[in-house]
């Protein structure tokens, strides 16, 4: 009797320790990490429908890969699908949550589906998330930027100039033109030296 309970208890032990399945093979991962790659490059080339295939054949390979969720809640956020975008780029910062600019960019959500709906509470949860990214990524200009756009939704101008700054200083140099000029025509950046005096 007792060698079969020995063996009940040895099966449970090996069910136990398989419980999330096989061992991954590092080759799909590898996979994985390919497809998110192209999906970045065909995002970065504005083409959504190409960057969309390589984000999802990634998660196909790994579910885990945190760039197949941020890729595609990026895509869907642009597209104005907020509701769409924001579950996605949660699910991404669940797998990569040291990574600031998901932050930034689920809080840029956050910042479109709150100016669509005049919510200031959302408002504020987007603030305190760009916070969060700047925490964890300071030296990322990207973030300072897509934080003033917030501020100019708020309407406080001053900050947006002084976060505008802050990513040039931080190297950001892919600076959304229309968004200067809307800026611009608001307050002039008051960081600026007028050579007109």
């Amino acid at each position: 009797m007792s060698m079969k309970y020995f063996c009940l208890f040895l099966a449970t032990i090996l069910l136990l320790s398989c419980k999330n399945g096989a061992p991954k093979n590092s080759k799909p991962s590898s996979m994985s990490r390919e497809a998110s790659n192209k999906g970045w490059d065909s995002y970065y080339d504005g083409n959504f429908q190409e960057a969309l295939k390589y984000f999802n054949q990634a998660l196909n390979l790994d579910s885990t890969n945190a760039n197949g969720y941020w890729g595609i809640g990026a895509i869907t956020g642009e597209k104005d699908d907020f509701d769409k975008s924001i579950p996605l780029l949660l699910e991404a910062i669940k797998y990569d949550s040291l990574n600031g600019r998901i932050h930034a960019d689920l809080a840029f959500t956050i910042t479109g589906k709150a100016t669509v709906n005049n919510d200031q509470i959302l408002y504020n949860k987007a603030d305190s998330l760009f916070v969060k990214a700047s925490r964890i990524s300071p030296d990322t200009g990207y973030i300072y930027f897509q934080w003033a756009e917030l501020k100019y939704f708020q309407e406080n101008y001053f900050e947006a100039w002084k976060l505008v700054d802050i990513a040039a200083l931080k190297g950001y140099t892919n600076q959304n033109s229309k968004f200067i000029t809307d800026l611009e025509s608001k307050m002039h950046n008051p960081n600026q030296i007028n050579e007109h005096k």
